[in-house]
C-alpha cells in the first residue's frame, strides 16, 4: 500500500510547525488576522475608527509597526530567505489593508448599494428616490470638502475654494504620478 510508505513524521502538523519558517508564517497570519479583527471591531467601540480616515490611520500605523518588527527579524539574521519572507509579509499586509479599505469605501459611499438598501426597506417613487440621493450626493460633496479643509489641503477665501501650500504639493504629486503612469487628465 502506498499510504503505508509515507513517512508519518511528514504528516504531523506539529513537526511541520517546529521549524522557524513555519512559526514565522503562523505569526504573520495571526498578526494579519488581528488587524482584520481590529478593523471590524474598533469602529463599533471607538468613534475615531468610524471614518475612512481613522481606519486608514490604523492600517498605516499597523504597517509601520509591522515593518519595524520585520526589519529586526531580518537584521539579526540577514539572509535572502528572510528578506523574501519579510517582503512577502509586508505585501500580505498591504493587500489586506487595501482590500479592507476598498470594501469599506464601497459600503460607505456606494450609491448603488445605498439605493438598493433604500428600496429594500420600502418601494419608492422614482422622483422621491432621485431627490433623496441628490441630497445624499450633495452631503457627500460637503463632507469631502470639510475633510479636505480639516487636512489643510484647501481653504475658503470668500466664495472661492483654493489650495493651501500643502494642497498644492499634494496636487503636484498627484499630477506627477498621473503623468508618470500616462493617465490622461479629462478634467
Amino acid at each position: 500500500m502506498f499510504i503505508g510508505h509515507i513517512n508519518s513524521k511528514r504528516l504531523s502538523i506539529l513537526t511541520y510547525l517546529n521549524t522557524l519558517d513555519s512559526w514565522f508564517a503562523v505569526t504573520v497570519l495571526c498578526y494579519l488576522a488581528l488587524i482584520l479583527l481590529a478593523s471590524l471591531i474598533l469602529p463599533r467601540i471607538q468613534g475615531r475608527f468610524t471614518t475612512e480616515r481613522g481606519i486608514l490611520q490604523m492600517h498605516v500605523s499597523s504597517f509601520v509597526c509591522f515593518a519595524a518588527g520585520l526589519f529586526f527579524y531580518f537584521y539579526f539574521e540577514p539572509s535572502e530567505e528572510r528578506a523574501a519572507e519579510a517582503v512577502g509579509a509586508l505585501a500580505a499586509h498591504v493587500i489586506l489593508s487595501i482590500t479592507f479599505l476598498e470594501v469599506w469605501s464601497l459600503t460607505e459611499g456606494g450609491y448603488s448599494l445605498q439605493i438598493i438598501q433604500a428600496i429594500h426597506k420600502q418601494a419608492l417613487e422614482r422622483k422621491v428616490l432621485i431627490d433623496k440621493f441628490t441630497n445624499l450626493g450633495n452631503q457627500k460633496r460637503e463632507d469631502r470638502l470639510s475633510s479636505l479643509k480639516q487636512m489643510g489641503l484647501i481653504c475658503e477665501n470668500g466664495d472661492l475654494i483654493e489650495l493651501t501650500p500643502r494642497g498644492r504639493i499634494v496636487a503636484q504629486f498627484i499630477s506627477g504620478m498621473l503623468a508618470f503612469i500616462n493617465v490622461k487628465d479629462n478634467a
